[in-house]
């Protein structure tokens, strides 16, 4: 059986949508529990791979800056922690 969509070719993969879907709330998440994300070297400096298959970097230095813990349960202190009685 072959597959066919015109803008990937026979050999698009199926779970591409869920794997773009659950990038995206990852990075959302990250962004907001390290609203200082920043690059950690200069864009000179960074390196690609080799290959025509998978393009992406070798490695993606970072700092992540100050962390914002999650919100809460309901009745939780900023903290995130349950209020106790």
């Amino acid at each position: 059986m072959k597959l066919r969509r015109e803008e990937h070719g026979v050999h698009h993969c199926l779970g591409a949508p869920l794997a773009r879907a659950e990038a995206a709330v990852a990075l959302r998440l990250l962004l907001e529990r390290h609203p200082g994300l920043a690059l950690d070297a200069g864009p000179e400096s960074l390196t690609w791979r080799a290959g025509t298959l998978l393009r992406g970097l070798t490695a993606l230095p970072v700092r992540l800056g100050p962390h914002t813990p999650p919100p809460g349960p309901p009745g939780a202190d900023p903290e995130g922690s349950p209020i106790r009685p």
